[in-house]
């Protein structure tokens, strides 16, 4: 992709997003990537901003991240791990999550009762472990080391 090819940023308005220079191009980045998951790139290079944004309802980029090692999630595929340190972009919303949301990531139901303070849940969703993983983790350990 051309340096100079924004195929995001400059329409978007990224609410509670820091705006420096790696994070925007790591947006334009990942959309790029993200369009051409979904189509082609002559079209995604005529698509107005709200039919990108509707095409992108479901892609999330931590930009918290290097480039090099994070990924677009695809379509119905889940968002990857997170840290405390993550910042969550949701290119449908052209938002940050809020922590609240981190929570629902994790598999909390809605009426769960959090922290009062944004940062505290932020922490507990990135220190936090979701049942399904921790399933996984202690079966992998069980074929592995044959528990009792």
């Amino acid at each position: 992709m051309p340096a100079d090819m924004k195929p995001w940023t400059p329409h978007m308005q990224g609410v509670g997003l820091p705006k420096s220079q790696r994070v925007l191009e790591v947006l334009d980045l990942f959309a790029w990537q993200a369009l051409l998951q979904r189509t082609t790139a002559s079209v995604a290079l005529r698509m107005s901003f709200a039919d990108k944004k509707t095409m992108l309802q479901d892609a999330y980029v931590d930009v918290s991240q290097n480039p090099k090692f994070c990924s677009v999630n695809s379509p119905g595929k889940p968002v990857g791990c997170l840290t405390t340190s993550t910042i969550l972009y949701s290119y449908g919303r052209d938002r940050v999550l809020i922590p609240q949301e981190y929570m629902l990531l994790q598999g909390h139901r809605r009426g769960y009762k959090l922290p009062a303070s944004g940062n505290q849940v932020r922490q507990l969703a990135g220190e936090g472990i979701c049942l399904p993983v921790l399933g996984v983790v202690i079966w992998a350990m069980y074929l592995v080391k044959g528990l009792p």
